[in-house]
């Protein structure tokens, strides 16, 4: 298996996989965080032959692959669909066999999750057309629920811990149903104030490394507060403030479980106050302090 973990905004790990492991219908093969652009440097020479490529070339995988952008934007283009542009909050699926590129636009940081996996559910998904090379971008808008099952299986696949797989594969089989009935809806979208809701989940997203007040969101969506806040509650159940704090102890999480980032950095990078400040409201929302969390999911 080949990790990375030195890159504090990048990780990625690929996986052996056992014959009884395969016999259980879906397998992970690979899951990673991918940053580039602005400040982060472009990796080189880490991922396996089998998994790199320049645009000039693209590549082809012997496995699916799901792609969740949420930040940035840029180009991608398959045999069976030809070239269009993507950006945040596009899910895009990869096909065994099926040549494919992809590549950021170099003025904007690029931010995206991948899956990679095979297994019968997923020809089966294929075969009757829920899963398509023909249509592979689905357009979620950014989605806390979908990121959690990214971020839950990123973590287990660094762990390994007994059984990880089949536990992997029931999170992915949730994500690829979530996946699919947000796509249906969003085709459906209508409705001015959930176009707002999605685009204010996005903004809060690009934003998770300051200290963004949710009046500075209503005004960029050209609308009050008080209305601002009304429906994002109605859409998400929470207040602005509490979603974007939610959102922020997502990503510490995540952070979190890289051993060489210490807590006094998450709290920067992530816009807190302090340090002291980020371990009372990590504290608060998980229930353990940030170094209990690291130590139950390291060990």
């Amino acid at each position: 298996m080949l990790t990375n973990r030195t890159h504090p905004s990048t990780e990625f790990k690929y996986l052996t996989v056992s014959h009884l492991e395969k016999k259980w219908g879906l397998y992970i093969t690979n899951a990673g965080h991918v940053v580039r652009g602005a400040h982060h440097k472009k990796e080189k020479g880490k991922h396996p032959s089998t998994h790199t490529f320049t645009w000039q070339k693209g590549r082809v995988l012997s496995e699916f692959q799901l792609i969740y952008l949420v930040n940035g934007m840029g180009i991608f283009e398959s045999k069976s669909v030809g070239r269009f542009s993507i950006k945040a909050g596009d899910l895009v699926v990869l096909f065994p066999n099926e040549w494919h590129r992809y590549k950021p636009d170099a003025a904007q940081v690029w931010e995206s999750y991948f899956i990679g996996a095979n297994g019968l559910m997923l020809e089966n998904l294929q075969q009757n057309h829920f899963l398509d090379p023909k249509a592979p971008r689905f357009t979620i808008g950014f989605n806390q629920k979908v990121l959690n099952f990214f971020l839950e299986i990123l973590d287990m696949v660094q762990t390994e811990k007994t059984g990880y797989q089949m536990i992997a594969a029931g999170i992915l089989a949730q994500l690829l149903g979530e996946v699919y009935t947000l796509n249906k809806k969003m085709q459906h979208l209508g409705d001015k104030r959930e176009r707002r809701f999605q685009l204010a989940k996005v903004i809060f997203l690009k934003n998770i490394h300051k200290n963004l007040a949710a009046e500075e969101v209503a005004k960029e969506l050209g609308i009050s507060y008080s209305l601002f806040r009304k429906e994002f509650k109605a859409f998400s159940g929470f207040s602005p403030n509490d979603y974007f704090i939610d959102l922020k102890i997502s990503k510490a999480k995540a952070m979190l479980l890289q051993k060489d980032v210490l807590v006094k950095e998450i709290a920067y990078r992530l816009g807190f106050s302090s340090d002291q400040h980020f371990c009372k409201v990590f504290k608060k929302r998980v229930g353990v302090s940030a170094g209990a969390f690291r130590q139950q999911r390291i060990l």
